[in-house]
């Protein structure tokens, strides 16, 4: 009798102890859930005001929003690209906390995302406040990265890539700067002729007679109008080469009456811009200029047995 009494009472201890451990184990489980469910960064993008980045060759970029826009401080204030900035908060906003890759206070260096060794330094500031401060590391799979928050020792993996924060000025540069809508034109001041719009199209004055070309007139617009910049370059250093007279320079006059000068300058193997209404200096690639100087006054006039095809090839009747 009092061994089955014994028996009965290990029996109902046992489960008591089975059923503290399923308690403690749904609880550890659903607060692991619950944390890697949360948000991995917790700040509105409305709110940064300023980016900085630095990364494993000691290169440091602060962009800041000033008046609105932002702005590259290392690049003579060079507008920056907004979307490439609001694609990259939306990234960060909604990356999730996830499982710790690791966990250990060592496991920073190995994932190169400790103090003094890492790929990228972010710091991002709403005012005065720093609202994260983290470190970006090695590859974490395609577009992922190791990433450690400053102060914590876990290390965990967010959908951002060390190529999305470089802390080069050229791949946060606003590239559209120098384009212009065509359709905003009124007067192209180029070489030796002027292209002038009228209600049946662009006119061309220049010191040859005959009937310009409408698709060699295009041609030239798209190319004057859709310059790409690429780089910024520091005014001490390329400002020089405007002392006399560019290597390609023409006049934009818009509808409203406002002007704009281009002017380029072969610069190594590249060309430099200076646009009247920008104290910037910026850098253009060869080949969109040489296909600018391509165009000459003779190359936007219809060639003569062109006018002739096209007149024998009118209806009857049509002029």
């Amino acid at each position: 009798m009092m061994m089955k009494k014994m028996i009965y009472g290990g029996f109902i201890l046992l489960l008591i102890q089975i059923g503290l451990a399923v308690i403690m184990f749904s609880g550890e489980s659903g607060l692991e859930a619950e944390t890697a469910d949360q948000s991995f960064f917790e700040f509105s993008s409305d709110d940064i005001t300023s980016l900085q980045i630095t990364d494993n060759e000691d290169n440091m970029l602060n962009l800041v929003k000033a008046d609105g826009r932002w702005v590259m401080k290392e690049a003579s204030n060079a507008p920056a690209d907004e979307n490439l900035l609001t694609s990259l908060f939306d990234k960060l906003i909604s990356a999730r906390a996830g499982l710790a890759v690791a966990t250990s206070a060592g496991s920073a260096k190995r994932f190169k995302t400790a103090k003094d060794e890492f790929e990228r330094h972010v710091l991002l500031n709403a005012g005065e406040k720093t609202v994260a401060d983290f470190y970006l590391g090695t590859s974490a799979g395609f577009r992922h990265s190791h990433v450690r928050k400053a102060g914590e020792d876990s290390v965990f993996s967010i959908p951002v890539s060390n190529f999305e924060l470089s802390a080069q000025p050229s791949d946060w540069l606003e590239k559209s700067l120098a384009r212009v809508e065509p359709e905003k034109l009124q007067r192209v001041e180029y070489g030796n002729f002027v292209l002038v719009k009228q209600e049946d199209g662009w006119k061309l004055n220049a010191p040859l007679s005959g009937e310009a070309d409408p698709e060699q007139i295009e041609a030239l617009l798209d190319a004057l109008t859709g310059l790409t910049v690429r780089d910024v370059y520091a005014a001490d250093e390329v400002s020089p080469i405007f002392a006399g007279d560019s290597d390609l320079s023409y006049r934009l006059i818009f509808t409203d009456d406002t002007e704009k000068d281009m002017k380029l300058a072969k610069y190594d193997d590249a060309y430099v811009l200076k646009m009247s209404d920008s104290d910037l200096f910026f850098k253009v690639e060869s080949w969109q200029v040489d296909k600018i100087s391509e165009f000459q006054a003779a190359s936007l006039i219809k060639e003569k047995g062109e006018t002739a095809d096209a007149e024998a090839s009118a209806p009857a009747g049509q002029e």
